[in-house]
C-alpha cells in the first residue's frame, strides 16, 4: 500500500507538472516562440512553474492564505488545461526524438531515466532534510496556519524566495509529497536541460553522459531527493536562460528577450544569490543583444517576475535583502546575535582570498565550516577544464556559457563562499566541459582519452554507489519496507523532541503555544514559537533584561509552556532561572530525547533530558 501511495504521488506530481507545462505552452505561444521536442518541453515547464509561483504569491495575500493559494493553483491548472494538448504533443515529440536516437544514446537516455526514477521514488519518503524541517517547509506551513506576515520569531522567513511558493502550493493542497515531487521534477528537468544546452556544441552520446554526471553528483541527488529545498529549480532556469539569451541574440526576436527576462527574474526571486546570476545574465544579454529596446524588455520582464520577495522584505523591514543591510535601514531594534548567526549560516560573514575565489569556477572550493557530501560537486569539471583550451571558439554559445559560468561562480565565492550555492551554474559547466571532452575524439591523444574515460567511469560508478547507499533508507520508507514513524525516528533530526511535545500537549485546547529550543519543528502538531536565541528576534537580553520582562513576553505571545533541554539558553539563563525561582515557570512534565549528535551520517546519538514547564 505504501509503495502504491508513493508511486501515485510521483505520478500525481508528473501530472501536475504536465498541467504547468500546458500553461507554459500558452505563454510561449503568446511570446511567439516556436521550438520543438525537449527544448520546447523544458521552456514550457519552466514558464508554467514561474506562473504558478506568481499566482501563489498573489494567493497568499488573501485573508485565508490556504484558500487564496488554492485559488492561485487552480488558476494555473485551468490555464494548463487549455494548453495541455500542445504540451502533450511536445512531450510526444521529445519521446520520439529519444526513440530515434542511436543505440548508445538510447541506452544512456534509459540509464538516466532509471536513475531519475530511483531519485523520484526516494523523494516520496517522509521529509527529513534538516533545512526543510527547519524552514523550507515549516515556514510555508505556518503561513497557511497563521497568515502572511513578518515572522520575527524565525528571520529565515525573510529568506523564503519565490521557489518556495512551489512548496506552499503543495502544502496548501494538503500534500507535502506533492511539494517534494515538484522539487524532484525541477531536478529531473535540470538534468535534461544539460542535454539540450550541450547540443549547441556537439551531438552523440556525451550530452547524456553529462546529464548522468549531474544526476549522480552528491549535492545534486541530495537536492533532488531528501533536501526538501527548491533551489534545484534554479539549476533548470539558469541553462534555459542561457539558451534564451543565445536565441534572442541570434533571432533579434522580442519574445526571446522577454523569455530570458522572465527566467532571470525567476532566478533572482528564488534566492538572494539568484540576484548575482541575474546580474551576470543582464550584462551578457546587453552585450550580445546590443539593443537598449530589447534590454528594456528583458529588464521589465525580470522585474515583474522576480521583485516580489524583495518588495515583501522592504515592506516588512525596509531592507530588501534582510538582514544584510538591516542596520543601514534603521529598524527600531536590531538583534546583533541573530544577525551574526544568520550571516555565519549563509557564509556571508567570511572573508575570501583571491586564490580561494579561483576555486569556485571549478567547484573545488571546500567550506570547512560546512563540511559534508552535500557540498561536493565532484572533480569532473576540474579534471576536464584543461580541455576547454581546445574547445571554445569566439561564438555566441561559448561566450554566453563561459561568462555566465565563470561570472556566476565567482560572484558566489565573493558573496557567500558556500560551494553548494554554485549548483545553478553546474549544468552549464558540465555541458561546456563535456564539449571539451568531445575534442579528444578527433585527436591523437589516446592516453588522455583513456585516462579521462577511467576518471568518468570511476566517478559515475562511485556516484551510483553513493546514490544507492544514500537513498536506501528513503526507498525502504517509500516502498513500505520501513514504517513512517520508524523512519522518522531514525532519520529526522529532533523527531524525539517532537514526539515528546506532541504526546504531552496533544490534548491542550486553549490555543496556547510552546516555546521550543530546537530548530526542526515541521512535525510539531501544536502551535509553537522558536526559543532559540539566534533566531527569535525578541529573545535578546537588550529587550528582556529581567525575569519580569521575559514573563511579560511569554504572556504577550500566549506562550503557555516552555521546553527546557538540560540547561536554559545561556544568554537568557538568568532570566529563566529567576522565573523558575518565582514559580512563574513550573515543571509539569519530563522525558529524554535521543537524537543525532553532529552529522546524521555518523549515526551518533546522545540522550538529552527534557523538562516541560508550565507558565503560571
Amino acid at each position: 500500500m505504501t509503495l502504491l501511495l508513493s508511486l501515485g504521488s510521483l505520478f500525481g506530481s508528473a501530472v501536475f507538472a504536465l498541467l504547468l507545462t500546458g500553461a507554459g505552452a500558452l505563454i510561449l505561444r503568446q511570446l511567439k516562440i516556436e521550438t520543438s521536442g525537449g527544448e520546447s518541453l523544458l521552456h514550457s515547464l519552466a514558464c508554467g512553474a514561474i506562473l504558478l509561483e506568481l499566482c501563489v504569491t498573489a494567493g497568499e495575500l488573501a485573508r485565508d492564505p490556504r484558500t487564496g493559494v488554492r485559488a492561485g493553483v487552480a488558476f494555473a491548472c485551468v490555464l494548463g488545461l487549455f494548453g495541455i494538448t500542445r504540451a502533450a504533443r511536445t512531450l510526444s515529440q521529445a519521446i520520439e526524438q529519444i526513440r530515434l536516437l542511436p543505440r548508445l544514446d538510447k541506452f544512456l537516455a534509459g540509464a538516466l531515466g532509471c536513475i531519475l526514477f530511483i531519485e523520484g521514488l526516494a523523494a516520496m519518503a517522509p521529509l527529513t532534510g534538516s533545512d526543510a524541517l527547519h524552514y523550507h517547509f515549516t515556514l510555508p506551513a505556518q503561513i497557511l496556519r497563521e497568515g502572511f506576515h513578518a515572522n520575527w520569531f524565525d528571520p529565515h522567513s525573510f529568506f523564503l524566495g519565490q521557489s518556495h511558493q512551489l512548496i506552499l502550493a503543495g502544502l496548501a493542497l494538503g500534500s507535502d509529497r506533492l511539494a517534494l515531487g515538484i522539487i524532484f521534477i525541477g531536478g529531473a528537468a535540470a538534468a535534461l536541460s544539460i542535454v539540450v544546452l550541450a547540443r549547441e556544441w556537439m551531438g552523440g552520446a556525451l550530452p547524456w553522459v553529462a546529464a548522468i554526471t549531474f544526476a549522480l553528483t552528491p549535492v545534486c541527488f541530495w537536492q533532488i531527493t531528501a533536501s526538501g529545498a527548491p533551489d534545484v529549480w534554479m539549476a533548470l532556469l539558469l541553462p534555459l536562460t542561457a539558451l534564451a539569451v543565445i536565441r534572442a541574440a541570434r533571432t533579434r526576436a522580442a519574445g526571446y528577450a522577454a523569455l530570458a527576462g522572465i527566467y532571470a527574474g525567476g532566478i533572482a526571486g528564488a534566492k538572494y544569490t539568484g540576484a548575482i546570476f541575474a546580474l551576470v545574465l543582464a550584462c551578457v544579454f546587453l552585450a550580445e543583444s546590443r539593443s537598449l529596446l530589447r534590454f528594456s524588455l528583458f529588464s521589465a520582464s525580470a522585474v515583474c517576475t522576480g521583485v516580489w520577495p524583495y518588495a515583501r522584505n522592504w515592506f516588512w523591514t525596509r531592507d530588501p535583502v534582510f538582514p544584510f543591510f538591516v542596520e543601514r535601514f534603521g529598524l527600531a531594534h536590531v538583534n546583533q546575535y541573530a544577525v551574526s548567526s544568520l550571516l555565519a549560516d549563509t557564509g556571508a560573514g567570511a572573508a575570501h582570498r583571491f586564490w580561494a575565489l579561483l576555486q569556485f569556477p571549478f567547484f573545488s572550493a571546500i567550506d570547512p565550516a560546512h563540511l559534508g557530501f552535500w557540498q561536493m560537486l565532484g572533480p569532473v569539471v576540474l579534471c576536464c577544464a584543461p580541455l576547454l583550451l581546445f574547445a571554445p571558439k569566439n561564438t555566441l554559445p561559448w561566450r554566453v556559457a563561459l561568462i555566465v559560468w565563470i561570472g556566476g561562480s565567482l560572484g558566489i565565492g565573493v558573496t557567500s563562499g558556500m560551494t553548494r550555492f554554485t549548483l545553478p551554474v553546474y549544468p552549464i559547466a558540465l555541458a561546456a566541459v563535456f564539449a571539451g571532452v568531445e575534442t579528444l575524439r578527433n585527436s591523437n591523444m589516446r592516453f588522455a582519452r583513456l585516462v579521462l574515460a577511467a576518471i568518468l567511469i570511476g566517478y559515475l560508478g562511485i556516484g551510483l554507489a553513493g546514490l544507492l547507499v544514500y537513498t536506501r533508507p528513503a526507498l525502504a520508507a517509500a516502498t513500505g519496507l520501513q514504517s513512517r514513524e520508524d523512519y522518522l525516528r531514525e532519520r529526522a533530526p529532533d523527531y524525539s523532541r517532537t514526539e515528546f511535545l506532541n504526546e504531552r500537549l496533544s490534548g491542550a485546547r486553549d490555543g496556547g503555544k510552546v516555546l521550543v529550543t530546537f530548530s526542526h519543528t515541521y512535525y510539531l502538531r501544536i502551535p509553537f514559537i522558536s526559543g532559540m536565541e539566534q533566531e527569535n528576534w525578541f529573545l535578546d537580553p537588550a529587550l528582556l533584561p529581567s525575569g519580569a520582562d521575559l514573563a511579560q513576553f511569554l504572556r504577550r505571545e500566549n506562550i503557555r509552556w516552555v521546553l527546557k533541554e538540560g540547561e536554559y539558553p545561556p544568554r537568557l539563563q538568568q532570566q529563566y532561572e529567576e522565573l523558575e525561582s518565582q514559580h512563574v515557570l513550573v515543571p509539569c512534565g519530563s522525558g529524554v530525547a535521543r537524537d543525532f549528535s553532529g552529522n546524521r551520517i555518523n549515526e551518533t546519538r546522545t540522550a538529552q533530558s527534557l523538562t516541560l514547564l508550565c507558565v503560571q
